[in-house]
Formats: C-alpha cells, structure tokens, sequence
C-alpha cells in the first residue's frame, strides 16, 4: 500500500499548472470572441427595439381598421375614425395623436426612452381606412 501511495505522491510532485503560454492564449481567444460577440448583442437589441415598434404600429393600424369599421356600421359619416385614441399602454408614447383623429406624429418606447421613430398618416377614403407607417428614427 506504502508504494502505490509514493507512486501517486511522485506523480502528483510532478504535476504542475498551465504555462503562461497557455493562460495567454486562452485570454487572446476570449478576447477575440468578445470582440465579435458584443457588437452582434448590440444589433440584435436595435433590431428587436425595430419589430416592437412595427408591432406596436401595427396594433394603431388595428385600431384604426376597427373604429373605421365601427363607425361604418353604425351608420357614421363615411370615412371618419370614431372612438379612435391612439393608445398603447404604457410602453409606448405615442405622439400627434387626438381622439378620432389619427394624425402623423412619433412613436416610441417609454423605457428604455430615447428611441424614437416618426410615424407617418396616409390617409384614406370612404372605402378604405388610413394607415401609418415607420418613418425614419430621430
């Protein structure tokens, strides 16, 4: 028993740590992947800050839809938005906007603030409703 654990005490003697050869070249390759991850993790965060303000866009064209529609069905004047407000909660303001009265204006988030993009009104007809789109962001 005394020789296998001399035998393991010499082998573990003769173990050593990583050569600063070795640390530098890992610390080089975390560097490097560093590099090139963290600008990807920036536009990924631009590019999912984009498609939530075009799904929020998208629920003003719902609401507009909807209260063209409504207004139609109801037997209002041809062509007119009642019961629209521009509303989103609180993750949004939106801007420009007056009760039945859809208008260009900006969107943008509450938190984080800061970004912001125009919003711009094509209006409709009698037959169709308006609709905004993205325009650039300021």
């Amino acid at each position: 028993m005394k020789a296998k654990t001399g035998k393991l005490r010499q082998q573990l003697k003769k173990e050593e740590g990583f050569t600063l050869v070795e640390v530098i070249a890992v610390l080089v390759i975390l560097g490097i992947l560093a590099a090139v991850a963290i600008p990807k993790f920036f536009d990924m965060q631009e590019t999912a800050r984009t498609k939530a303000i075009e799904g929020a866009i998208g629920e003003l064209n719902g609401q507009v839809a909807l209260s063209f529609a409504q207004n139609a069905l109801n037997g209002g004047a041809a062509g007119l938005y009642d019961g629209y407000d521009g509303d989103l909660g609180a993750e949004f303001a939106v801007t420009g906007q007056a009760l039945n009265t859809p208008a260009t204006g900006s969107i943008g988030f509450v938190n984080p603030a800061g970004h912001v993009w125009d919003l711009a009104w094509t209006a409709g007809d009698t037959d169709k409703p308006g609709y905004f789109t993205r325009g650039a962001k300021q």
